[in-house]
C-alpha cells in the first residue's frame, strides 16, 4: 500500500472517529438535558400536589427531594435552571440550593382577610429571633443565617430583619407591617421577591376596599350604618393608594358587628 493511501486511510479513520464521538456526545448531552428537565418537572409536580392541599389551609408540609437549585422571580420559580413554573398566588421564597423545603400557608389580614400567602422555607438554613417568633417546624439556631430582631438591630454580614413597632427594616428600606405574615415574608423571601409580593398584597387590599364599597352600596337597609361604612372604606382605600399603609379597620369591624346585631347582612 502506498504511503499516500495509508495517510488517507489514517485521516479517514480519525475523521470518522471524531464524527462518531461527536454523534454520541451530542445525544448523550441531549439525553442528560432531557433527564434534567424531566427531574425538574417532576419536582414541580410534587410542589403542585403539595400546594393543592395547602392553599386553603393555614398549615405546613415538608418536601424532601434530591438536592436541587431554586431560583425565585416575582411571579415564578425556576427549578435547576431547567423548568420555570408560574405561581398564581402570593409567595415568599429565596434563591438557593436545597434538599429540604417546608411549605407553609398563612392568612394575611387587615381587619378582614386579604389572602392566604405561601412561604417556601429552606430548612437547611438556620433562623433566629430575639423573641419567640418562629414556629416549631422552622430550623432555629443562635448561629443563624437569617435573623429577625425586635429589641435590637445588629450590624453584621448576615441577613438581618429588624422590626421597629409596625415597621420592617429590610436591606436599608422600611415597610409597614400590617400583619406578622409580612415579617415572616421578609425572613423567608429574598429582597426582590419580598418587595414584589408585598406590592401584590397591597394591590389586593385596594381591590378588596373597592369590592366591599360596591357591595355595601348595593344594600338598601341600615342606611345610617352603611353610610358610615362607605365613608371609612373610601378614606382607608385612599390612604393606601397614597402610600399610607397605617390604616385602622377596627371601626369597620365594629360597624360590621353592628349590622349583625341588627340582623342585617354583614359586609365580611
Amino acid at each position: 500500500m502506498k504511503k499516500a493511501e495509508v495517510q488517507f486511510n489514517l485521516i479517514f479513520v480519525i475523521v470518522a472517529g471524531v464524527m462518531i464521538l461527536a454523534f454520541f456526545l451530542f445525544f448523550t448531552t441531549k439525553y442528560i438535558d432531557l433527564k434534567e428537565k424531566q427531574e425538574a418537572a417532576k419536582i414541580s409536580g410534587q410542589i403542585d400536589n403539595l400546594l393543592l392541599g395547602l392553599k386553603f389551609n393555614t398549615q405546613y408540609k415538608e418536601l424532601d427531594v434530591p438536592n436541587f437549585n431554586l431560583n425565585v422571580n416575582c411571579g415564578n420559580i425556576t427549578i435547576n435552571n431547567r423548568f420555570t413554573k408560574d405561581l398564581d398566588y402570593v409567595f415568599f421564597a429565596t434563591n438557593g440550593t436545597s434538599k429540604k423545603l417546608t411549605f407553609w400557608v398563612k392568612e394575611v389580614e387587615k381587619g378582614f382577610r386579604i389572602d392566604n400567602v405561601v412561604f417556601i422555607i429552606d430548612n437547611t438554613k438556620k433562623y433566629y429571633s430575639d423573641r419567640e417568633f418562629f414556629p416549631d417546624f422552622v430550623n432555629v439556631n443562635e448561629d443563624y443565617d437569617v435573623g429577625v430582631f425586635f429589641n435590637s438591630c445588629p450590624n453584621n454580614n448576615k441577613k438581618v430583619i429588624c422590626v421597629d413597632g409596625n415597621n420592617i427594616n429590610y436591606n436599608g428600606e422600611s415597610f409597614y407591617s400590617f400583619d406578622d405574615a409580612l415579617i415572616y415574608g421578609a425572613a423567608f423571601g429574598n429582597f426582590d421577591n419580598f418587595k414584589c409580593s408585598y406590592e401584590k398584597l397591597v394591590d389586593k387590599l385596594i381591590i378588596l376596599y373597592d369590592i366591599y364599597l360596591k357591595k355595601n352600596e348595593g344594600f338598601n337597609d341600615g342606611q345610617e350604618i352603611r353610610s358610615q361604612i362607605s365613608t371609612l372604606l373610601s378614606e382607608n382605600k385612599n390612604k393606601i393608594v397614597n402610600g399610607n399603609y397605617d390604616v385602622d379597620n377596627s371601626q369597620l369591624d365594629l360597624l360590621n358587628t353592628k349590622l349583625s346585631n341588627y340582623e342585617l347582612e354583614v359586609l365580611y
